[in-house]
């Protein structure tokens, strides 16, 4: 896995250079993101390598975003859906 932190802004800059720096998932200053080592990552990297700083790491595995306790909040700010019951007609109630 790869830790890329994006280090200088990207403001006035190529809109190709600044695309590739959304695709790699890096959109403020500071922010890091981790990436798999592939070779198409690695394109982009080098593509825009005078804007980011990269390091190996071991032993982190890529989580999706809605995973963990955002997911678990937002299930429990989820209201259950509530039972319909059919009310009873009073031509219903009678005939019973």
């Amino acid at each position: 896995m790869l830790k890329i932190t994006l280090k200088r802004s990207m403001i006035g800059e190529v809109p190709k250079n600044r695309l590739t720096a959304q695709a790699l998932g890096l959109r403020k200053t500071g922010r890091f993101v981790y990436q798999e080592d592939t070779p198409s990552v690695r394109g982009m990297i080098h593509q825009i390598k005078e804007f980011l700083t990269v390091e190996t790491v071991d032993g982190v595995t890529k989580v999706r975003k809605r995973q963990g306790k955002a997911a678990e909040s937002i299930a429990a700010a989820t209201p259950e859906p509530k039972k319909v019951t059919k009310k009873k007609t009073s031509k219903e109630a009678t005939t019973e």
